[in-house]
């Protein structure tokens, strides 16, 4: 009673990517995650397309995906800042950050694998589209950090660094 959907890809040779299975006797209606899979195989959801939309969200939300996301340079970024204020003193650097997050947090194949290549060029074409001045460039080699690039994060850290240096400079403006 194994139910499996699949996602069908018409090219050469035709193949095929497993979209969800689940046990049909197990399925509790409570359940929003079991209503999810029956609502792919109903009515509705063929005329929704809604197994298209599923399929996107589990390429899109799994460990590899985020795995690669942890490894950006934002969220290192993030993190370094984060364990200076927690270790005031002490200098961190980014790669550093990535070497441990990558060596000693993460399962050895969230960042390696055929999996989390597709997860890493997934990650690269999200912020080559989220700043297109980055994408009329041409190509350079792959890396395997995703193109460094000021995100908001990025901005909001620099200027909080700018009005520190402000305030370090001139203790009466309280700004």
């Amino acid at each position: 009673m194994e139910w499996r959907v699949y996602r069908i890809r018409f090219e050469q040779p035709i193949n095929y990517d497993l979209v969800c299975k689940f046990d049909f006797t197990a399925l509790n209606p409570r359940d929003q995650k079991d209503q999810d899979f029956l609502f792919l195989l109903s009515k509705e959801g063929l005329s929704k397309n809604a197994r298209e939309d599923f399929y996107e969200k589990v390429q899109s939300v799994n460990r590899y995906v985020i795995g690669r996301l942890i490894l950006s340079e934002p969220v290192l970024t993030v993190l370094r800042r984060e364990l200076k204020r927690m270790a005031e003193g002490v200098k961190v650097d980014v790669s550093d950050v990535e070497q441990i997050v990558r060596a000693e947090v993460l399962k050895r194949e969230v960042v390696e694998g055929e999996e989390a290549d597709a997860a890493l060029s997934k990650v690269n074409k999200f912020y080559r589209k989220s700043n297109p001045r980055r994408s009329k460039k041409p190509q350079e080699a792959v890396s395997l950090k995703p193109p460094q690039e000021e995100s908001v994060t990025d901005r909001l850290l620099r200027e909080a660094q700018n009005e520190e240096k402000i305030q370090q400079t001139d203790p009466t403006d309280k700004q």
